[in-house]
């Protein structure tokens, strides 16, 4: 059922994770440096291991629970930024 990647298809996600890499090193670490350990280039024999349907969605459901408290915390700090502002306003009447 699971066909090995070719080579070109290898390529591109090593691409794309580069990329990735370098815009997460901008934005949350040092600009030209890695944020993750780069990808080594496996050989097209390896048989790298799966993940199972489980750990696949085990996987999703952190990262959106990540994803969601981070909402959570930026919506606090607004909320909180907003009521300073709304006070100073009305001590500025």
């Amino acid at each position: 059922m699971n066909r090995p990647l070719s080579w070109l298809e290898r390529q591109q996600i090593l691409e794309r994770f580069r990329r990735s890499n370098e815009r997460l090193a901008v934005t949350y670490g040092n600009p030209g440096e890695d944020f993750f350990s780069p990808l080594s280039q496996a050989a097209e024999n390896d048989d790298p291991p799966s993940l199972s349907v489980a750990d696949t969605l085990r996987i999703a459901a952190e990262a959106w629970q990540w994803s969601a408290e981070q909402e959570l915390t930026l919506r606090e700090i607004i909320a909180h930024q907003q009521a300073r502002i709304d006070q100073l306003e009305e001590k500025a009447k």
